[in-house]
Order: structure tokens, then sequence, then C-alpha cells
């Protein structure tokens, strides 16, 4: 794993492999307070010991626990590497705590991570730039559930699926085949998850590419394909070995 950029209110934020070079200490947030707090235990506890196995100071700290703030304090941090999924640690949350506290940071700022997971926030801004994205319709709870229902209906047609505003893995998410089963569904997500909004649903391949480096440095990873063994690549077939196939290079024309 290569992380090149840290972010930070220090004016020349070296990269993370220069912080390792200079044997600072590194805290590593794991946990946290959302549904994938498990999941993040399991991140964190991945790089915590890629980091150890190359001689790197490290500390595990999570924001969840009473003592965290005073700990990011006290341990004499010199850089921060989130590890946290989901909501509080990837929309901006964590990031403006770590500005706050003149600490450096991997991953994206706090504008970059708030945008990218509030997912109607996202859609609106690649609907800006041209690029196209699936229809939707953002729930509004002051409309009569029947009438919203009909009008999403209407609008996406079926099946349709339904997500949680900003959540991530999947959680709260429904494909949604017959009219009946709208309205226990939108109940449930909105008592769950809070805000949520309606997509028209796009059957293909579930494609994934990731990214390493910024600037000159930036490469992409060989594009991966991901045949769930479920309806689709929900939270237990991201996170259930065996429930989804990976092929590499995908099977793409």
């Amino acid at each position: 794993m290569a992380i090149t950029k840290i972010h930070g209110n220090h004016k020349d934020c070296p990269n993370l492999e220069e912080t390792m070079k200079s044997q600072g200490k590194i805290a590593v947030l794991l946990g946290g307070r959302s549904g994938e707090r498990e999941v993040s235990f399991r991140s964190g506890r991945n790089v915590a010991a890629s980091l150890q196995s190359r001689n790197v100071e490290t500390v595990l700290i999570d924001p969840a626990e009473e003592d965290a703030i005073e700990r990011l304090y006290a341990e004499d941090i010199d850089a921060v590497f989130i590890a946290l999924h989901g909501r509080w640690g990837e929309d901006g949350s964590i990031q403006g705590l770590l500005e706050s506290l003149g600490l450096r940071y991997t991953g994206s700022g706090i504008l970059a991570s708030a945008l990218a997971m509030n997912k109607v926030m996202t859609k609106r801004v690649l609907e800006s730039h041209g690029l196209p994205t699936s229809a939707f319709v953002v729930h509004d709870p002051l409309i009569p559930l029947d009438r919203m229902c009909q009008q999403v209906m209407e609008t996406l047609g079926l099946p349709l699926v339904i997500k949680p505003i900003s959540e991530g893995s999947s959680l709260g998410v429904f494909i949604v085949h017959e009219a009946e089963e709208l309205p226990a569904l939108v109940r449930k997500v909105h008592h769950e998850y809070g805000e949520l909004f309606f997509e028209k649903y796009v059957p293909g391949k579930e494609i994934t590419v990731g990214l390493l480096g910024t600037g000159p440095n930036l490469r992409a990873l060989p594009v991966l394909e991901l045949v769930p063994k479920k309806e689709f690549y929900d939270y237990e077939a991201k996170y259930t070995k065996g429930l989804t196939e990976f092929i590499l290079p995908a099977r793409l024309s």
C-alpha cells in the first residue's frame, strides 16, 4: 500500500513515505460510530500491521472512545492514517477535526470527502460536468408517502433502487421490483438511515478501478470486475468470504 498524499494545515506536507522514513509516529484511526464499524477495525488493524512491519511506530485510536481527542494530543502524532469507513470517517467530519487539531492525514480533504459521501451531491456534480448518471428522485418527507411513491414510479419505473443519501458499503440499499414493496422499504430506510433517494435501476457489470498517487505520480490499477453471488454487491457480498468472485482483468471489450 502506498499513500502519496497527506492533507493538513502545514505548508509543506510530506507524504506518508517521508513520514515513515523520518520515523514519525502514525496514528491509525479505526472503528468509529458508523454501521461499518467492524469492517473499519479489520482495515485499521491490517494497516497498522503493515506499518509496524516496516518498523513505523504506530498507535491505534478509535474516535468513538471518549478519550480519542486527548490521545491525539498526548501521543505526539506526526500523521494520521484514516481507516474509518462510512459516516464520520469519510464524510469530512473527522477530516475537519484533524484540520482543527493541526494534524496531517491521509486521503481526501474536507470538501471532497463531504461531496463524495453524499450520493445526491455527487450525482449533481457529475451532471454539471456532463457525465452520465442514472435518473434519480430525492425523497421529500413532507409529501405524503403514497403520492411520493407514485411520483417515483412514474418517473423511474420499476425496478428501481432505494439508497440512503449518506451511507457506505451499500447499507440500506434495496432493489424494488414490485410497487407494493415500495412504501414499507421507504419507511424502513428513512427510519434507519435518515435522508434517502430513489434511482433508476441500471443492470450491468460491477467494475472498480483503484488509483494510487496524485498529480504526475497518479496511476490506475488494473480494472477489476466483481461478480456477487447475491442479487447485487451488498454489504454481505462485500465482506463475506466466498460471496463475490473477483475477475482480473475485467471482462470488457
